[in-house]
């Protein structure tokens, strides 16, 4: 994110909203070079927020895509349930309707009197094996008939079955419809949104770039490093000295594994230029570079420091390298913890990644455990 970074408090005190920074008009442009440095500051924390909002919103849009991508599937999916459904319902009606036609002329030809009864077989036996090979005859031709009749009521509840599959079918299809057209108007919104914000951030990046070019890097250093005193002051006077924070060792232990590679890849990249929506190999912003260096443990984190935050929270005291340390409020940076109190960090295009304070990178820190 910013120009900062590092992390926090027990209990992090909220943070007041920045100044403004010069107009465009330049009716608030800095005459001295403590109002230049703080214009730079300001202009620096509100281009990285307006970055996060960016990252946040494309994220928000890559999502609402993936959702609308999922809901046509699913009506694709549906349909041919309902399609397939429609087919077996056809078949078994037309079964059906043989079937009941067989049953149909059997029994007109048996109220023809067509000598179909054991009764008419008796009376017109030559003998009694004539009798019986007749009256077996008769059997088998009821069973027949029997079983006739009952798969033409088997087909015909295959039929209503069928057709009630094809009618849910079509249901869950006009349902994922919606829910597609619904995601995907979400995403065009989203899409807009991003526009506006990536002007906005155009802007804004257009506006530190003048102010910094009214500073020399030693300025812009003092500046930095003024900044990260006044959030060391800011932690120090706000801590509960109750619970005092342990020994370094301590707060270095328990590292997993991946965090170890985490640490690693991230302090592998100090010195690396900071790029606005730059998530590597060789470019980063602040989230960027937590999550570039997660990846190369094998572990995928959110994207944006607004979902790092999301992660499950830990507190500043109990932290391991690897943790991710979120910054202001709203969030809009976001650090890894590296031991012995130090994060590493990308926070501002004139700072390359570096290492600072933990209580240094900004205000209102906040400790978030990586599940690696």
């Amino acid at each position: 994110m910013m120009v900062a970074v590092a992390l926090g408090l027990a209990n992090p005190v909220p943070v007041a909203a920045a100044p403004p920074a010069p107009d465009a008009d330049g009716t608030n442009e800095p005459t001295t070079s403590t109002e230049a440095q703080k214009a730079w500051l300001d202009s620096s924390e509100k281009a990285a927020l307006v970055n996060d909002e960016v990252l946040q919103a494309q994220e928000q849009q890559r999502q609402a895509r993936d959702g609308a991508d999922r809901a046509a599937r699913t009506v694709g999916q549906a349909e041919q349930t309902a399609a397939a459904a429609a087919e077996e319902s056809g078949r078994a009606a037309m079964e059906a309707a043989e079937l009941q036609s067989q049953a149909r002329e059997f029994a007109s030809a048996a109220f023809r009197g067509a000598q179909l009864s054991t009764v008419s077989a008796l009376l017109t036996s030559d003998s009694a094996y004539d009798f019986l090979d007749q009256a077996q005859m008769l059997d088998q031709v009821a069973t027949t008939t029997q079983a006739t009749l009952d798969a033409a009521a088997a087909a015909e509840r295959a039929a209503r079955e069928a057709e009630d599959a094809a009618a849910d079918a079509a249901a869950r299809a006009r349902a994922a419809k919606r829910a597609a057209d619904a995601a995907a108007a979400a995403a065009d919104r989203a899409t807009v949104e991003v526009q506006h914000r990536q002007a906005a951030l155009r802007d804004q990046a257009a506006q530190y770039r003048a102010l910094t070019r009214q500073l020399t890097q030693d300025e812009r250093n003092q500046a930095i490093a003024a900044q990260q005193r006044a959030y060391e002051q800011q932690a120090a006077a706000t801590a509960e000295p109750a619970v005092p924070a342990p020994p370094p060792q301590q707060q270095s232990a328990g590292a997993s594994p991946a965090g170890q590679v985490a640490v690693a890849a991230a302090l592998s990249k100090l010195g690396a230029r900071y790029v606005w929506g730059a998530s590597g190999p060789n470019l980063f912003d602040c989230s960027g570079l937590t999550s570039w260096a997660w990846a190369q443990a094998g572990v995928s984190i959110p994207r944006t420091s607004r979902d790092q935050s999301t992660m499950t929270t830990v507190p500043l005291d109990q932290l391991r390298p690897g943790d991710l340390v979120t910054y202001y409020s709203p969030v809009s940076h976001v650090a890894m913890y590296i031991g012995n109190g130090k994060v590493v960090q990308a926070s501002t295009e004139s700072m390359p990644v570096y290492i600072s304070s933990l209580y240094g990178a900004g205000p209102n820190p906040t400790g978030h455990r990586v599940n690696g």
